[in-house]
């Protein structure tokens, strides 16, 4: 690619994802007046599910509202239900100059103020046979402050909290904690299997002999 095709390729990079702000494309309405009918230009060629933006109001809202945008490889994407709630249309709320955060969610084929862009129900519990399913952590009740959240759902105070330290090499050998190093600081002492902090002590002429006999 020459210089001059870089350049457009920085170009179209440009306009495709300049107007976006953490994913969020800002659209100002391009209605004359005041209606239900909202209009405005995307940057995208094509609508797609979760696509949000914050949509600027020329003119107050009214009558049931719809947004229909015009996509950047031309065509629009015909006029979608505007609601206010999950289940209401949005239709007087808006003054001119507010700013409206949208969701499109495919399934419903329309736009959705953004915190009512879907109802959530809790987490489902997972048992010994079947695996739980992602959603809202349940609420927790008084007195549980000091419980964690379990994956049957419910909010349990752990159990086995109480350790105890290792227990030295033999046939009674167990795992466990490490053991204090005492309170007098140092740096020459390592923790030996039998549970003890010892100094490594340095060979003696006579034992490096032996070894190499």
């Amino acid at each position: 690619m020459n210089k001059a095709g870089l350049a457009y390729f920085y170009k179209r990079i440009k306009q495709k994802f300049a107007p976006r702000e953490n994913g969020v494309e800002f659209i100002a309405g391009t209605q004359a007046t005041v209606t239900g009918a909202f209009t405005g230009v995307t940057a995208e060629d094509k609508l797609y599910d979760g696509k949000t933006i914050a949509y600027y109001l020329p003119f107050a809202s009214s009558g049931n509202a719809t947004l229909e945008l015009s996509l950047s490889g031309g065509g629009t994407t015909g006029p979608k239900p505007v609601f206010y709630t999950a289940s209401s249309r949005l239709t007087t709320h808006y003054g001119a100059g507010s700013v409206i955060l949208l969701t499109y969610l495919a399934d419903k084929d329309g736009w959705y103020r953004a915190d009512h862009a879907g109802t959530y129900s809790n987490m489902t519990a997972a048992t010994a046979d079947t695996a739980g399913k992602a959603g809202l952590v349940p609420a927790p009740g008084a007195g549980k402050q000091g419980s964690f959240l379990c994956g049957d759902g419910t909010w349990q105070v752990p159990i086995n909290t109480t350790y105890s330290n290792f227990v030295k090499s033999g046939s009674g050998a167990k795992a466990g904690l490490v053991p204090s190093p005492g309170t007098t600081a140092g740096t020459t002492k390592y923790l030996r299997e039998d549970g003890t902090w010892q100094e490594i002590s340095e060979m003696t002429e006579t034992e490096i002999d032996a070894i190499f006999n």
